[in-house]
């Protein structure tokens, strides 16, 4: 038999040892939705590098078909340019304002980018673009900055000429493009205010996809607008963590310079 002076000290064991595994079955659950997270970030990486290297083989596939009017050998040059615009990282903490709108205005920042890229044919160009992304924004506690480094290898598909014809009102002065790429980010952060004040930096694998409208102004110069989205893998660029990864959207014109 149990002796009564004894009992409050089991029911005390019997309470750590509940409390006790509460703890361990919570830490085992974080370990595993940590684990399931760093597994959805590496699937989304690999997907990435999927997508490239198929964009990298179909346009050097493409590249062989010389029996083709369509990918002649004297479609291929070099081309230099440059482009800058507005984007919108979805960072954490944001922006902070009154009103959705002033919200939306002050979450946006600058960007600009430099490219080299050379063109196989009518279809298919490689190039590699590097450039600084900002992301700075404010509000009634503090203010938040930040900004990326970024560098990426991408490939880019002539839609006009793939259709073999005018599309979306495209001429032979006016091409649609789509754009796929991957690399790297180099990121920083810097924020403060009345009681805090925080920073940090990193390094993280990107991915970009976009498409491009382009205007021939001369044999040799283009200009064009493009629109990107982009996708960082990386929880925090700017000072709190987000759900998986970091989304980002930018906006660009741009001129390019043809080496023929």
């Amino acid at each position: 038999m149990v002796n009564k002076n004894q009992e409050p000290r089991i029911k005390t064991n019997a309470a750590n040892n509940v409390s006790l595994l509460k703890k361990v079955l919570n830490s085992l659950f974080k370990k595993i939705v940590n684990l399931k997270s760093q597994i959805n970030i590496m699937q989304t990486t690999k997907n990435t590098i999927f997508l490239v290297l198929f964009a990298l083989f179909f346009g050097l596939n493409l590249s062989a078909q010389e029996n083709s009017i369509l990918f002649d050998k004297n479609g291929s040059r070099w081309s230099l340019g440059v482009k800058g615009g507005i984007d919108y990282f979805f960072v954490n903490p944001p922006a902070e304002s009154d009103t959705k709108l002033k919200t939306a205005v002050i979450q946006a920042s600058w960007t600009g980018l430099i490219f080299g890229e050379y063109t196989f044919n009518k279809i298919f160009s490689l190039g590699l673009e590097s450039g600084y992304l900002a992301y700075n924004r404010g509000g009634s506690k503090g203010s938040y900055a930040g900004g990326t480094i970024d560098a990426t290898l991408y490939a880019s598909f002539n839609f006009s000429n793939m259709a073999k014809k005018d599309i979306l009102g495209a001429s032979s002065r006016v091409s649609w493009y789509g754009n796929i790429g991957a690399g790297g980010s180099y990121y920083h952060y810097k924020n403060s205010g009345k009681s805090f004040k925080e920073e940090g930096k990193g390094f993280a694998p990107l991915a970009f996809a976009g498409v491009t409208c382009a205007v021939n102004l001369t044999n040799n110069w283009e200009l064009f607008a493009e629109a990107q989205y982009r996708a960082y893998i990386a929880k925090n660029m700017g000072g709190e963590n987000v759900k998986a990864f970091t989304n980002a959207f930018a906006a660009f014109l741009g001129v390019r310079y043809k080496i023929f």
